[in-house]
């Protein structure tokens, strides 16, 4: 649902990319979201020490890993 209590459906096709660093505790709820609305999941985790990258593989999302700056 958006903030206008519409449900919100992406149009076919439709990719969001979420960069993630060091928020395992989150990003499988937005994984999750964006999923359930249709969305293909693409995840770039920055190099996370605490699993942010498994947690959002676990959620459906498409995870590629940078090595730590």
């Amino acid at each position: 649902m958006s903030s206008t209590g519409l449900p919100v459906v992406w149009p076919p096709g439709m990719a969001v990319l979420v960069p993630v660093y060091n928020h395992a505790r989150t990003v499988g709820a937005v994984v999750a979201t964006a999923r359930a609305m249709g969305a293909r999941v693409l995840c770039v985790d920055d190099g996370s020490t605490d699993g942010s990258g498994a947690a959002a593989a676990a959620a459906g999302a498409e995870v590629g890993r940078l090595e730590p700056n």
